[in-house]
């Protein structure tokens, strides 16, 4: 077994730079979401980073970030019933709502550290989001269904049926709240058509612009469009015009991604997409063992990570884009086989903004 207090013999430092900060105390499997608590102004760092991993655990360290420097502080844990498929931080920072693979969706007081089941679903409840705007909590569930939760019913407010389809993956920045369903569907709401008018239809419903199985969506920082990602090495992204619930066609393209040697054989899946609010950039990450940061207004590359044997399952980027959070772990590509084969660990890797920046 690796030792938890430096980094894991197992990366060998080819993907971490030197910068790269390894967080201490972390997950003993594999990390399914990353988060940094929310900031008041975008210029702010944010104070704390969290994840969520397959071993039922969430887990919190407290941030000091300096130029090219973060130091990071493990300060609190808990375990849940089940794994915890994804969370998200309520406004005020002060608790996590976590989506179980059990059904449920509980709230953890960190400062009081109690557990709170605040919503369920029929079948795994594999995402959770808080909408500001509302001050409602949304989860979505592999039993089809988008529920909104006020925390302060045990009931539903609205509850949004797509069954008998799952719901693979899904994404809510405001206004837009998108996902993927178990027949490579997409679907997209307005989130006032919903809060306001009780709809239930989705505003927009189409298939997938990639042929393989989807591994992530992440809606746009503005929320008028979205990036899709599949297990074929492939990234879509797709733009919407909500003035006239359509989708703005010219300006989609898809590209090529996490792939070795740029060859049509030896590909792999896109785990997950995250933006960042100032320059509105993103990275991704995948089962080759790297993260990359693109410019999808200009359609290029602006860094590439080193390559590990180990997959990338999560990545996750500061509002500002000063911080990259990524974590390692197994992503079950070769089956049972490759069970136990893998180390898991995160690392927080400081940008520069060469890195997160296009040239003009």
């Amino acid at each position: 077994m690796y030792s938890k207090t430096k980094i894991p013999e197992w990366n060998g430092n080819k993907t971490t730079e030197k910068e790269d900060q390894y967080c201490e105390k972390g997950p003993e499997d594999t990390i399914s979401k990353i988060q940094f608590s929310n900031v008041t102004r975008l210029e702010e760092n944010p104070r704390f980073i969290s994840c969520s991993s397959w071993d039922n655990m969430i887990k919190v360290w407290e941030l000091d970030k300096s130029y090219l420097k973060i130091d990071i502080k493990h300060v609190g844990e808990t375990s849940m019933d089940a794994p915890v498929l994804s969370h998200c931080w309520d406004p005020e920072n002060a608790v996590l709502f976590g989506a179980c693979a059990d059904n449920k969706v509980k709230m953890w007081d960190v400062g009081k550290d109690t557990i709170t089941q605040v919503a369920e679903h029929d079948y795994c409840a594999n995402n959770v989001f808080y909408c500001f705007e509302n001050n409602i909590l949304i989860t979505t569930g592999w039993d089809g269904h988008i529920k909104f939760w006020d925390l302060k019913d045990n009931k539903p407010v609205f509850d949004i049926d797509l069954s008998p389809l799952k719901i693979w993956t899904a994404s809510y920045q405001y206004p837009c709240l998108v996902g993927c369903l178990s027949d490579n569907t997409i679907f997209a709401y307005h989130m006032d058509h919903i809060t306001k008018k009780n709809q239930s239809k989705p505003d927009l419903e189409t298939d997938s612009p990639l042929k393989f199985q989807t591994r992530s969506v992440e809606a746009f920082p503005d929320g008028d469009g979205y990036i899709v990602t599949s297990i074929e090495g492939r990234c879509g992204v797709k733009n919407i015009d909500w003035n006239y619930i359509s989708r703005k066609q010219s300006e989609d393209f898809n590209f090529k991604c996490h792939r070795k040697n740029n060859t049509a054989n030896d590909v792999y899946p896109v785990h997950q997409v995250s933006f960042n609010y100032k320059f509105k950039t993103f990275a991704t990450c995948g089962g080759d063992g790297t993260y990359t940061i693109w410019d999808k207004d200009k359609r290029k590359r602006l860094k590439i990570s080193g390559g590990c044997d180990s997959p990338i399952t999560a990545v996750k980027m500061s509002p500002n884009g000063g911080m990259l959070a990524y974590g390692f772990g197994y992503d079950w590509s070769k089956g049972c086989v490759g069970a136990g084969s893998y180390g898991v660990g995160m690392f927080i890797h400081p940008t520069m903004e060469k890195e997160i920046k296009s040239s003009s």
